[in-house]
């Protein structure tokens, strides 16, 4: 058994073994490394965040709109749990910290880099596939959609029309984008695929993320 000096305690367990330790909602100060790996279903990221009571990995939606890099500030930990993930026949072992939302308090960042290497670990989209099937998600239905399940309403900007699919969005969010304002993901919805395509389409308008308000803006409004 492992335990930390915050007293999370990690029993021994067998490969096919998950636990959930504990809910902790504690604040670390730490050093998160995000890298982005090219892998079967495109570029995904993951993070490794290093505290004073040890390393954790983590796989939190939210991290999927991050540039790779290091980052540095505080972290709002809500639990710690050890993992095993099935992985090229075998299984990958982890210690898995979750950061409640909001939880990313950064105070600076460094530059990181795409690994278009072989993919050296699993993508938590599998892992979460396999651990909960699939089921097939309704686009949002807050506006009136056409025949092809598309909405009607189209944005003022027609650049937006052309580079989006407006079923990935809900209603306030579309009208953000509508607007050229400020848009913000709701990292807590379930379907990790749905986020990363809301994450690509506002890449593809020119938004960029802002790590330290956790806010999409458009180049000219970011700090």
């Amino acid at each position: 058994m492992v335990i930390f000096p915050c007293g999370v305690q990690i029993p021994a367990r067998d490969e096919h073994s998950i636990f959930n330790l504990e809910h902790i909602m504690r604040i670390f100060q730490g050093t998160l490394s995000v890298k982005a790996i090219n892998g079967k279903r495109g570029v995904f990221n993951v993070g490794k965040l290093q505290t004073d009571i040890g390393e954790f990995t983590i796989k939190d939606k939210a991290l999927e709109q991050f540039d790779p890099g290091v980052y540095e500030g505080e972290f709002l930990i809500e639990l710690i749990e050890a993992q095993a993930t099935r992985w090229k026949g075998g299984y990958f072992n982890e210690v898995v910290a979750k950061i409640s939302d909001g939880g990313y308090h950064i105070n600076q960042d460094g530059a990181g880099t795409v690994d278009t290497s072989t993919q050296s670990e699993p993508d938590p989209l599998d892992d979460e596939r396999e651990r909960h099937p699939r089921t097939v998600v309704a686009p949002f239905a807050s506006e009136p959609q056409d025949q092809g399940g598309s909405y009607k309403a189209k944005p003022k900007n027609l650049a937006v029309s052309l580079a989006m699919d407006l079923s990935f969005y809900d209603a306030e969010t579309l009208e953000a984008i509508r607007v050229l304002g400020v848009v913000k993901l709701d990292s807590s919805i379930e379907d990790r695929e749905l986020f990363r395509k809301q994450r690509d389409g506002l890449k593809a308008l020119g938004y960029r993320f802002n790590f330290k308000e956790q806010n999409w803006y458009k180049p000219s409004e970011v700090a």
